[in-house]
């Protein structure tokens, strides 16, 4: 069956035009026969000229050690986590200094997916932690400046 408004070939039994969805129970009973073909030559399409190899840049970064290449997304082992937070354990210098880490392994391009993932998760507990804390402050701030009120009042 050819649809009555763009000539289009659609199967016997459709109620819409593949095409341009012209209501096909709403169309003459009497067949509508299909566009006439163009007979026209058309002139073929000039051949492409060779294009350069170009290489594709992979997904997956790759980091350069020594002349070979190491995966970033190979299992980071329990020395690695081990490292990771080994950091942390030197009092004060430490724990800023495994804070800057984290940023340079949540953001770095040349860093293990496990390692950064790891980062930044952290970096979000950390952020999340110390949304709470500013919120608990805010909220002991209101008890004691209550409580100081109430003492002075008491004095007087």
């Amino acid at each position: 069956m050819f649809c009555p408004n763009c000539g289009k070939s659609n199967p016997d039994d459709s109620r819409f035009c593949e095409s341009c969805g012209t209501n096909m129970l709403e169309a003459p009973a009497a067949p509508v026969a299909p566009p006439p073909v163009q007979t026209t030559y058309q002139q073929p399409a000039p051949t492409p000229q060779p294009v350069a190899y170009q290489p594709v840049q992979q997904a997956v970064p790759q980091a350069t050690v020594q002349g070979g290449m190491v995966d970033l997304n190979k299992p980071l082992g329990v020395g690695g986590f081990f490292g990771m937070f080994a950091i942390n354990l030197i009092p004060f210098v430490g724990s800023l200094i495994f804070l800057i880490m984290l940023f340079v392994w949540a953001f770095g391009s040349t860093v293990n997916q496990n390692k950064k993932n790891l980062a930044r998760a952290l970096l979000l507990w950390a952020l999340i932690a110390l949304v709470v804390v500013i919120i608990l402050m805010i909220a002991l701030g209101g008890v004691i400046s209550s409580l100081i009120e109430d003492l002075a009042y008491q004095m007087y």
